[in-house]
C-alpha cells in the first residue's frame, strides 16, 4: 500500500511539473520565428508612423543632441506591444519619447512559430535629428494625396537610378553591413527635393550616402490633391547588399 501511495504522490508531482513547464513554454519570448510580427501595412507605415508621432524633446533641441535611440519591446501574442526599454540613449529626454512612442503604437501583425502566434523581442533604432536650413512655407505637407509623386519614368527608373549612382561606404563593407536604410524627405510643388533626412540607419556611412544619393535626383513630378501641386512627404528604403 505504501509502494502504491509513494507512486501516486510521484505521479501527480510529474503531471505538476510538466503543467508548470507547459505554461513557461507557452510565455517563452522568441528572438527567432518563421514570420517575424508586422506593424500594420509594413515597415514603411512603421516609419512614416514615428515620423509622423515623435516630438523631438526642447532639452535636446537646445542642447543640440542627434542621433539614434535603440528600444526594444516584446510583441504579444495578441500583437500589443510590452516591456519597451531603452538600449541605447543619447540624452535630453530623447529616450523617454522613444519610450512613449513605442507605447503608444497601435497592434501590430503577432510573429507566427510553428503555426500559432507567440510572443516576439523586437530591437528598433530611431534616428532623431535636428531640422536644418529650414524655410518657413504657409504650406500644408500631406502624406496622403490622391496622386503621389513620381520619380521621372516611374517606380523602375527610381530604383534604378539608385543602383546606378550609389556606392558602398568601405567602412560599411569592411564591416559587411548589410540591410535597408530608410530616407525621408519632401517632394515640393515644383518637384524639388527638400528635407531629406534617414529614418533608419544601418551604420558605417549607409545613411549618409543614401541622403547624398536622395538629394542627388533630378525633379519628380510632384503630388497632386483637388487638381493642384501639393507638398508630400515621401519615405522610400535604400537596400545595401555585398
Amino acid at each position: 500500500m505504501r509502494k502504491l501511495i509513494v507512486m501516486l504522490v510521484l505521479a501527480v508531482l510529474c503531471i505538476t511539473s510538466a503543467m508548470a513547464q507547459t505554461v513557461v513554454v507557452d510565455d517563452e519570448i522568441f528572438l527567432v520565428v518563421e514570420n517575424e510580427p508586422e506593424f500594420p501595412g509594413g515597415e514603411d507605415s512603421l516609419y512614416a508612423y514615428i515620423a509622423r508621432n515623435i516630438v523631438y524633446p526642447e532639452a535636446a533641441k537646445k542642447a543640440k543632441l542627434e542621433g539614434q535611440v535603440f528600444v526594444t519591446f516584446v510583441v504579444e501574442k495578441d500583437g500589443q506591444v510590452s516591456s519597451a526599454k531603452l538600449l541605447r540613449d543619447i540624452g535630453g529626454g530623447c529616450g523617454e519619447e522613444v519610450i512613449r512612442l513605442v507605447k503608444s503604437m497601435p497592434k501590430w501583425k503577432p510573429a507566427t512559430h510553428r503555426g500559432k502566434s507567440v510572443r516576439f523581442q523586437l530591437n528598433l533604432p530611431i534616428n532623431l535629428e535636428l531640422e536644418r536650413e529650414v524655410v518657413v512655407v504657409d504650406d500644408e505637407i500631406f502624406l496622403v494625396v490622391e496622386n503621389e509623386p513620381e520619380f521621372p519614368g516611374g517606380e523602375d527608373s527610381l530604383y534604378a537610378y539608385i543602383a546606378r549612382n550609389i556606392v558602398y561606404p568601405e567602412a560599411a563593407k569592411k564591416e559587411k553591413i548589410e540591410g535597408q536604410v530608410y530616407v525621408s524627405f519632401i517632394v515640393e510643388k515644383d518637384g524639388q527635393l527638400t528635407g531629406v533626412k534617414f529614418l533608419r540607419d544601418i551604420g558605417g556611412g549607409c545613411g549618409e550616402e543614401a541622403v547624398r544619393v536622395v538629394k542627388s535626383m533630378p525633379k519628380w513630378k510632384p503630388g497632386t490633391q483637388r487638381g493642384k501641386p501639393v507638398r508630400v512627404q515621401y519615405h522610400i528604403p535604400l537596400r545595401f547588399i555585398l
